[in-house]
């Protein structure tokens, strides 16, 4: 009796951890902040923290559930030792400490997550209402940017501040995201998990979706184009892959509203790539010309790839893309901007290429296990069959997903995606597929 109460407790306790760790993802560093000396924390950092050491007191630390896992957990151990021997030949070793830093923490939050999604009972409804919960969050405060230009004080606020009222600029949310393009990748994914929601519970369809039109429309005001590009692709490829075999066909030939979606998708392509407000004069002398973005977004490219070759191919060590970049170690010019803005290129630049293709083939690896999974669609029950489509078009959007934000490193969005391919590879490809994903 006494152990049964126990596990009763602990999942109470566990439950409550894994809600409020997903729920304040989103939030970063504007929910509950203070500062202990020099460290800064806040809500999420405050959750991480007290999950990590619940499951060490009570020994249900779960590193891998299967073999796409276990790879997952290895390859990230030899990732790290690979980024911390940077600190013996890398031009910033200060860098080298905090990047490895970022890739330890990224491995603890796939952990946390991966132990979570073993010992709790119903994992995923836990975390879809603990995400749920931090979208209704964000849109309370993005919808405040939308109507009436009020921004959290940051980076975002700084810059739009330097336009005029009533400029159009003002009106872009960032939510807590201190960026648009960052808001954007977090609602890309709400969409893939609400259209999953849509099928799962259909008793709260209403719900679901004003969240996903919502979604949809903060997305269009962000002006992202990646984020734009992605949305396309997920109404394009969730009923093509729920719907197989034999969608492909009627998708393309007869069926109307397919034709109706795919030219209301170009057309807000064309208006996002035509970006009116680039034109618009700052009310202050700062840089602004139409399409520095791309250029920048070329140059920063161009500039991976030259630290890459100087390399040798090895990489110019962990952290060391940006102390490069500040150092004006570049050949192409970023205007002062030092962030990648794309993470495969970040990884080759400064882990070389044994890191990079490892990293590759993996996602593939998986990729494809789960691809082979949604078709054989006899051997599945509905919910496993769904994860694994949200999960594929999750990694589809990947390369995109990545290149949004500034630096995807230490965004937990990245690891949250990572744990999530590996776990439904692993789940998925169990022998009994009857079973759900998550017990």
């Amino acid at each position: 009796m006494n152990n049964e109460i126990t596990n009763i407790i602990k999942q109470k306790i566990y439950g409550t951890l894994l809600f409020l760790l997903v729920m304040s993802i989103p939030f970063g560093y504007y929910f509950f902040p203070f500062s202990i000396g020099s460290v800064n924390l806040y809500f999420f950092r405050v959750i991480y923290v007290i999950c990590l050491v619940f499951l060490i007191l009570n020994k249900d630390i779960v590193f891998f559930s299967g073999k796409y896992s276990r790879w997952l957990f290895f390859f990230l151990a030899v990732w790290i030792i690979y980024a911390a021997l940077g600190y013996f030949y890398a031009f910033n070793k200060d860098a080298v400490v905090k990047e490895t830093l970022l890739l330890i923490f990224g491995l603890s939050l796939i952990v946390i997550f991966n132990s979570f999604f073993k010992k709790l009972k119903d994992p995923l409804s836990v975390f879809m209402y603990g995400w749920i919960a931090g979208l209704g969050g964000q849109f309370i405060i993005t919808f405040l940017e939308i109507f009436l230009a009020v921004h959290f004080e940051g980076n975002f606020a700084d810059l739009v501040n330097l336009y005029q009222v009533g400029n159009l600029v003002r009106f872009i949310p960032a939510g807590t995201f201190d960026n648009p393009n960052n808001l954007a990748l977090y609602l890309n994914i709400s969409v893939v998990f609400l259209l999953v929601l849509l099928k799962l519970k259909p008793k709260r369809t209403d719900i679901w979706l004003l969240l996903l039109s919502l979604s949809v429309v903060v997305i269009f005001h962000c002006y992202s184009r990646f984020a734009v590009i992605n949305l396309a692709i997920t109404a394009l490829a969730f009923p093509a892959l729920y719907n197989y075999p034999g969608y492909y066909k009627k998708l393309f030939l007869n069926d109307k509203v397919f034709r109706s979606v795919a030219f209301g998708i170009l057309v807000s392509i064309s208006l996002i790539l035509y970006n009116g407000m680039v034109n618009e004069k700052p009310s202050k002398n700062i840089i602004s010309h139409p399409d520095s973005s791309i250029s920048v977004r070329k140059n920063l490219i161009l500039n991976g790839l030259a630290f890459f070759q100087d390399s040798k191919w090895l990489g110019v060590g962990a952290g060391n893309y940006e102390a490069l970049l500040l150092a004006d170690k570049g050949k192409y010019d970023t205007e002062h901007i030092i962030n990648s803005h794309n993470w495969f290129i970040q990884i080759l630049a400064q882990y070389g290429i044994f890191i990079t293709i490892a990293f590759v083939i993996g996602l593939v690896v998986t990729a494809y296990s789960l691809l082979r999974k949604v078709m054989e669609i006899n051997h599945y029950n509905e919910k496993n069959r769904l994860m694994a489509i949200s999960i594929l078009i999750l990694m589809i959007l990947y390369p995109s997903i990545s290149s949004m934000p500034s630096n995807f490193l230490q965004n937990p969005f990245n690891w949250l995606m990572l744990f999530s391919f590996a776990f439904a590879a692993d789940k998925i490809s169990e022998k009994n597929q009857h079973e759900t994903i998550g017990n």
